[in-house]
């Protein structure tokens, strides 16, 4: 039986609708533009943060911004990305880049891993700044329980400013 799709694509993926027949089809499109002004929103709002793990030990607070102090084989570029995300509300790419060779984790493919991780629904673009999704922010958690309890001390502490 043959199905009708149409497939748009956002800045946060792709959004897809299909029914049986051309009626069905259109009857889906009446609601679309809602649809998509709910999601946008929704990932344009700054999210509630609370409670933070605490990165002591893996950031540094310094006058250029959240400085890496991990060791460079203890987490990807990937996850080195996100824990300065996670560190900072929102960040201009040059800023993320600037911090991460700051920390010593200058390298050229630095902006296809934040492509990787935008693509994967981690980081939400909005204008010209980057920030975790909610789904970002349990992963860049989890990496920094990974990292704690690697190193033996207490796994997904919590509270602080750090």
């Amino acid at each position: 039986m043959k199905r009708y799709r149409i497939t748009v694509k956002r800045t946060f993926g792709t959004v897809t609708i299909e029914g049986n027949t051309s009626e069905e089809l259109l009857e889906s499109l009446v609601g679309f533009p809602d649809l998509l002004t709910k999601i946008d929103e929704s990932l344009s709002k700054p999210e509630i943060v609370s409670p933070r793990v605490s990165l002591r030990g893996v950031v540094e607070r310094t006058g250029e911004g959240p400085l890496l102090i991990t060791q460079k084989d203890e987490v990807s570029d990937r996850e080195a990305i996100g824990i300065l995300l996670y560190a900072m509300p929102t960040a201009k790419a040059g800023e993320v880049f600037q911090l991460m060779k700051l920390s010593g984790r200058d390298r050229p493919g630095l902006p296809a891993r934040l492509s990787e991780l935008r693509r994967e629904g981690l980081v939400v673009k909005d204008g010209e700044v980057y920030r975790l999704s909610t789904i970002g922010r349990t992963w860049v958690e989890e990496a920094i329980s990974r990292l704690r309890s690697g190193r033996g001390e207490v796994a997904w502490a919590r509270g602080g400013k750090d």
